[in-house]
């Protein structure tokens, strides 16, 4: 009587290894390398995007970008969307000027001042400006909706310049934006409050009679108060 051998103690043929050829029915192909790019576009990669500072009365904030591509962060009521037009307005009697301030260390940090030492900064000024066009700056709004009661798309983006965390955006060289000649800065032209006693001013083009937001608010309120009151008899 034979005996039959279990399937897996059948002994293969002879020249056989033993392995399943079913993997090798299929020739592999070389996976296409990727094209790496090369070192000079690696480093053009890592440089920062330009971020431009301004500064006004000695203070200094960077910017999101460059100073003549800031956008106004108000909501167009007539698309639905942010406004499209920039807060820089060249047409305006003073719009701001390059100049050259010295790179200034925080307080507490007089050990790292060499780093900067007699090293200079150019930055856009806008000290030619009144408190009002200051402010329009810094909410982030052009000269057409800066008393615009709509509400921003997104908030202002400005922050304070810290030479620490943002020396990569520093621009040492005279921007391309200033190549071009700029006429010395202009006396605006000052319109006075319209209230008597007041000396509040605007450059801003504004109707015969204007009132500044301090006599306005008073004047509204004095209006008010002179309808809740009884005449005399």
């Amino acid at each position: 009587m034979t005996r039959s051998l279990p399937a897996h103690a059948v002994p293969w043929p002879s020249g056989h290894s033993g392995r399943s050829t079913r993997a090798c029915s299929t020739p592999r192909t070389a996976s296409p390398r990727t094209k790496l790019p090369s070192p000079r576009h690696r480093r053009h990669d890592r440089r920062p995007p330009a971020r431009h500072i301004l500064t006004y009365s000695g203070r200094l904030w960077i910017g999101p970008g460059e100073i003549d591509q800031i956008r106004c962060v108000d909501h167009a009521s007539t698309t639905g969307q942010r406004c499209k037009q920039t807060v820089l307005n060249n047409e305006d009697p003073y719009p701001g000027a390059w100049e050259q301030t010295p790179i200034a260390v925080p307080p507490g940090r007089a050990a790292q001042e060499s780093l900067w030492a007699d090293r200079t900064m150019w930055v856009f000024s806008i000290n030619g400006l009144d408190y009002h066009g200051y402010r329009r700056w810094l909410a982030q709004r052009c000269t057409a909706r800066w008393e615009s009661a709509a509400h921003d798309t997104i908030a202002s983006e400005w922050d304070r310049f810290s030479v620490f965390r943002d020396h990569g955006h520093i621009t040492y060289e005279r921007p391309p934006h200033a190549q071009r000649a700029q006429a010395a800065p202009r006396t605006p032209r000052l319109a006075r409050c319209a209230a008597g006693g007041c000396t509040h001013t605007t450059v801003r083009t504004v109707e015969e009679g204007w009132l500044c937001w301090q006599c306005e608010r008073r004047h509204k309120r004095r209006r008010t108060h002179q309808r809740w009151t009884w005449p005399e008899e």
